[in-house]
């Protein structure tokens, strides 16, 4: 507890922060004992062990540990074994109802993961997620709108209305998927391109997952209308404020590496 520089309670803190599945016991003297009950009350520790310690305390502690590190491993592993059954099920039926949403959301999904080693996130999974589950929504608007809007052509107003619910169809039919919520940010911001945007009435930063999503379907939408990759970067380049730029410099950017 008492080391120089950074104190043992600050030190719990961080490894906690930085390695959260880390199970940590702490073993201290009675002087300390006041700070050492800081520490057990914010929860940075699985055991409190005070000297002297007998060497079949230690090794009991030990071996809680190692189980309490089994079993939170089997958890996450559980967790996200049925997080990506439910995403695979959902995925399925988009493919079966509509081939065509399917392949666009399929095509964004392999852009996102040319883009992502340029990016310093460790969100990969939730990046290609977020693709895959962008277009759900479209499940709950009329085929013909759909149809019109992937092929580029003109929505009336009631249209564009319809389309533009799509977003919020998916967030609701994710609402119930734990581990989801930073995916149905992204996918219900994804309209939105710029760095801020307005939620809730309140300037906010858009999520990197919705502008980096709204740069790669809008590209995939050019590219399937027949523009070539450059044209479609140019055309995209002009249109202020419709994009991140700074994203859309690294797309161009992962986009010519890759074909090097």
């Amino acid at each position: 507890l008492r080391m120089p520089v950074m104190d043992g309670a600050k030190f719990l803190a961080a490894a906690k922060e930085e390695f959260p599945e880390t199970v940590r016991i702490m073993l201290t003297g009675q002087a300390d004992l006041n700070a050492a009950m800081e520490v057990v009350n914010r929860g940075l520790i699985f055991r409190f062990l005070l000297k002297p310690c007998s060497k079949e305390q230690l090794m009991a502690a030990i071996q809680d540990g190692i189980r309490q590190r089994q079993l939170l491993c089997a958890e996450r592993e559980l967790l996200e074994n049925t997080l990506r059954g439910c995403v695979k099920v959902l995925t399925d039926v988009l493919a079966i109802v509509n081939p065509r949403v399917y392949g666009k959301a399929s095509r964004v999904c392999q852009l996102i993961r040319r883009v992502q080693p340029f990016l310093s996130t460790q969100e990969a999974w939730s990046l290609e997620v977020t693709a895959m589950l962008s277009h759900l929504g479209t499940l709950g608007v009329s085929p013909e709108i759909v149809e019109k809007a992937l092929a580029g052509k003109e929505l009336s107003p009631e249209e564009q209305s319809q389309w533009e619910r799509h977003p919020y169809i998916c967030r609701d039919l994710l609402a119930h998927i734990p581990r989801l919520e930073g995916v149905r940010e992204n996918i219900v911001h994804q309209m939105s391109g710029a760095r801020n945007g307005v939620r809730n009435g309140a300037c906010a930063e858009i999520p990197l997952g919705a502008r980096l999503l709204r740069i790669v379907s809008d590209f995939d939408s050019l590219c399937d209308a027949g523009a070539e990759a450059e044209e479609a970067l140019l055309a995209m380049g002009r249109q202020m404020g419709r994009y991140d730029g700074e994203l859309l410099d690294l797309f161009r950017k992962a986009l010519v590496e890759d074909r090097v």
